[in-house]
């Protein structure tokens, strides 16, 4: 009698053994299931998980005072149809079968001196490669000039840029330097301003305001959430890093029989200090949801700064969900926080050659470029 007892004591605690077993082999499971998946953060954290991450982004962004370095981009552009067609004619010297379909290649690269502090810019924009254009129906590939070239440097109160008159085989012949207001610009976007804190302050932007603004709908929480603002907000934890995915949705119109929304999602990654790291937006209305555009960032980390290491985006057609643009960027050799001498932006950097013009639209006055020297020749229109 005492040997079953004790073989049901066995038994009893064997089968004990085997359920604590079970149940956590079922947790350790279920927890490598949802490992690197996203689940809804509380609603009484979100504030302080925002708050937390807008102090990050500022306090990064704050501490960049200077910023050199250069970055080599890659744009391509889809046309389609009618587009496809202007664009061949407009574009490509050449006769025979007018593309379907004609995709677009651009490549550039800038080197570019930053100063924050005193709010100072130098950019030179050049390619050594022409615009590319090929059919994708039947492979055939144009060439045509070059992108354009040139230099360009703000300062708080001016923009100077130079652009090409006269060229030869890519290479400039001689220029002209222009010189406005940089808040009356209207010939700016030629060559393009680039100025790399503008990937930076994307992070920026979205952490600001529109945090401040979700912080105060929670407090103040409306009915229909489909009219715009906060929809949810993720937390992601994988390999010890943490991201948060944020969804907010706008109405297109202010028009409120319009089904029309956009949803914007946004993740910020501890990996890269909190900063944005991908950005989706995406129409959505009775009959679906379809895709506008996707961007993602990456960041190097210099000296405790995290700074742009790479960019890319992406646009599609809402009519046809295609991708009909993308641009890559990857930027190199950053000095971050380095002594930058003024010499920098002055107008004897714009790589100007005896004979060029340089046109002083503040001024009202035309000048040559001599010897480092700018000589006057007449008054002109301001």
């Amino acid at each position: 009698m005492k040997v079953i007892n004790g073989i049901l004591r066995i038994v009893k605690c064997c089968g004990f053994i085997m359920i604590i077993i079970l149940s956590c082999f079922k947790t350790y499971c279920s927890a490598n299931e949802n490992k690197g998946e996203f689940h809804p953060v509380e609603t009484n954290q979100i504030p302080e998980v925002l708050n937390m991450i807008s102090n990050k982004v500022l306090s990064n962004y704050g501490r960049i005072k200077t910023w050199q370095g250069k970055t080599e981009v890659i744009s391509d552009y889809l046309y389609e149809g009618a587009n496809a067609e202007q664009t061949f004619k407009d574009n490509i010297n050449e006769q025979g079968k007018i593309p379907k379909i004609l995709k677009k290649r651009g490549c550039l690269a800038r080197e570019f001196v930053l100063d924050t502090e005193n709010d100072l810019l130098y950019v030179k924009t050049f390619s050594e490669k022409p615009i590319e254009y090929a059919d994708l129906e039947d492979g055939r590939n144009f060439r045509t000039v070059l992108p354009s070239s040139g230099i360009s440097i703000m300062t708080p109160r001016y923009y100077i840029y130079t652009r090409a008159d006269t060229m030869h085989n890519g290479v400039v012949i001689n220029q002209t330097a222009l010189k406005e207001f940089r808040n009356k610009c209207s010939t700016c976007g030629t060559p393009p301003i680039f100025d790399p804190r503008q990937e930076l302050e994307s992070s920026l932007k979205i952490t600001q305001r529109p945090f401040s603004r979700i912080i105060k709908e929670i407090r103040e929480p409306k009915e229909n959430k489909m009219d715009g603002g906060l929809q949810k907000l993720e937390e992601r934890i994988k390999d010890s890093i943490i991201e948060y995915r944020i969804t907010i949705s706008t109405r297109l119109t202010l028009n409120s029989d319009d089904p029309n929304h956009i949803f914007l999602s946004y993740v910020f990654s501890s990996d890269k200090g909190f900063n944005m790291v991908y950005e989706e937006s995406t129409l959505h209305n009775p009959k679906g949801e379809r895709l506008d555009q996707k961007r993602i960032w990456d960041y190097d980390l210099i000296d405790g700064i995290y700074v742009l290491a790479k960019t890319n985006v992406q646009n599609y057609s809402w009519n046809t969900g295609n991708l009909t643009y993308e641009n890559t960027e990857i930027y190199s050799n950053a000095k971050i926080n380095k002594p930058v001498s003024s010499e920098i932006f002055n107008y004897k950097n714009l790589g100007l050659k005896n004979g060029d013009k340089f046109i002083d639209k503040i001024e009202g006055k035309e000048y040559k470029y001599k010897d480092a020297n700018l000589i006057f020749v007449a008054d002109v229109n301001k």
